[in-house]
């Protein structure tokens, strides 16, 4: 995984993940000068986290209904 799709998949800024790649805040590893992050090894930092388990990568938005008819 790129970090441009690890912002977009956290909803940060791509600069977000490179400072915190660098602080070693988030997994990842040097594939020569570029950064990349293994699905699953961010999966499990995200549970870790956030204390959830974070299986699916994309979540639909709840559908928001009208209660009785309004």
């Amino acid at each position: 995984m790129t970090a441009h799709e690890l912002a977009s998949l956290l909803r940060v800024n791509r600069k977000t993940v490179y400072e915190y790649a660098a602080r070693h805040v988030i997994p990842c590893r040097r594939l020569g000068r570029r950064l990349v992050f293994s699905r699953p090894v961010i999966r499990a930092w995200l549970a870790r986290s956030s204390g959830t388990d974070f299986t699916p990568l994309h979540r639909k938005r709840p559908v928001k209904t009208v209660a009785d008819g309004r």
